[in-house]
């Protein structure tokens, strides 16, 4: 973080990977290309844009069970949601309402969200 001279201290593009990193790592993404921009169409009001290609961490080989397929569905899904968390519990309070996934398939995902 950079500090100016009145004491405020402002976000530098390290902080802001370093932060988007602990965020998507948490749910299994990473990325290796990131591109900031910056939009100065109206004054005063510049409008920040990151473009982030996100990948699954730890790719799977061979045969996936259903677990790990519902996992990754759940990790699709959350990916555009800012409140990740909240989102995946409520897909998964769905799917049990739905009789989509059965009770051990719950508790490992549960498990799996976090990261036991």
């Amino acid at each position: 973080m950079d500090q100016s001279l009145t004491g405020i201290n402002h976000l530098v593009e390290d902080d802001i990977i370093e932060i988007l990193r602990e965020h998507f790592g948490r749910f299994g993404f990473g990325f290796k290309r990131i591109k900031f921009s910056i939009d100065c169409a109206e004054r005063d009001k510049p409008r920040f844009e990151i473009d982030l290609k996100l990948d699954y961490i730890g790719k799977r080989r061979g045969r996936k069970r259903r677990v790990d397929k519902l996992y990754d569905e759940l990790m699709t899904l959350c990916c555009k949601e800012t409140k990740a968390e909240f989102f995946i519990m409520e897909q998964l309070y769905r799917w049990v309402q739905e009789v989509y996934i059965d009770i051990e398939e719950f508790v490992e995902l549960v498990n799996k969200v976090k990261g036991l």
